[in-house]
């Protein structure tokens, strides 16, 4: 059966394709391809020898290289047997976690293949790693803001949060409560560089300390932040100004609904985008 849409992951700076496993998992298990490439120099078993890549515009490019290698490879009769002439070349999108997020973003800005891109704990665009340009982006993009992520610090979060004003096409903001930088990763507290927002750090909301929480649908080892909700913490509120978009926040246990809506409409009704995901 088929054509079937492609999404391609890009893992954070030292990680793994395997590091959102479960979260590609779970869109695969909901009708969506999930390629995920190695940025060979730039994982976490590079890190552990002499000559790592760094996080820079250099690796950047580098990891563009990768993502549009693995377009090539799964739109042609490179790809897996299984799925040669099953995907469909007009629904790709492209997703990323932390440096992978701004790589998703300069893939999106760079290759007319993909047609929407999703940036999760990281801006698309920042000033540390210059490049991608979201107001020159009219595909559709959408944002998961980690409230609690003290490794990109409230300083990234605004950065999100511009990206998402400054948006050129529809847009989309998730703000996920209690939540750091690594809940969405199944390697959150595999070792010590992956503790931020989770395991023994404090909060950057009140300072208090936060405890690693499992059993989550996005990471078998989500990290969130675990504490009673507090009243606000599933209300949700469109940005009226913007009808194309929306603003949500929710639990990290609730926001693999908003995942799926938002490749579903990015992908398959773009044109008439009236409710957030």
């Amino acid at each position: 059966e088929g054509p079937w849409p492609l999404l391609v992951f890009s893992h954070c700076h030292e990680c793994t394709r395997f590091s959102s496993f479960t979260m590609a998992e779970h869109l695969a298990s909901h009708g969506f391809v999930v390629a995920a490439p190695d940025h060979e120099g730039n994982t976490l078993f590079d890190s552990l020898g002499d000559d790592p890549l760094d996080l820079d515009t250099d690796t950047l490019d580098i990891r563009l290289g990768d993502m549009q290698a693995t377009l090539d490879a799964m739109l042609t009769d490179q790809g897996p047997s299984l799925l040669r002439g099953v995907l469909d070349p007009n629904r790709v999108g492209v997703l990323g976690h932390s440096f992978g997020s701004v790589t998703a973003g300069l893939t999106l800005q760079e290759d007319g293949r993909p047609s929407a891109a999703l940036g999760i704990a990281a801006p698309m665009e920042n000033p540390l790693l210059a490049g991608v340009e979201v107001a020159g982006i009219s595909d559709p993009l959408m944002f998961l803001v980690a409230e609690e992520d003290n490794s990109i610090t409230e300083v990234g979060n605004e950065l999100m949060r511009d990206n998402y004003d400054d948006a050129g096409g529809p847009a989309w903001k998730l703000e996920v409560a209690d939540a750091g930088h690594w809940s969405f990763s199944d390697i959150v507290g595999l070792d010590e560089p992956y503790m931020p927002g989770c395991g023994d750090d404090t909060r950057q909301t009140d300072g208090e300390a936060c405890n690693t929480g499992t059993g989550n649908p996005v990471a078998r080892a989500s990290g969130q932040c675990a504490r009673p909700a507090r009243p606000n913490a599933r209300t949700s509120s469109p940005d009226v100004s913007r009808p194309s978009s929306g603003i949500m926040r929710h639990r990290l246990s609730q926001i693999s609904p908003g995942l799926q809506r938002f490749w579903a409409t990015a992908l398959y009704s773009r044109a008439t985008q009236t409710e957030p995901p």
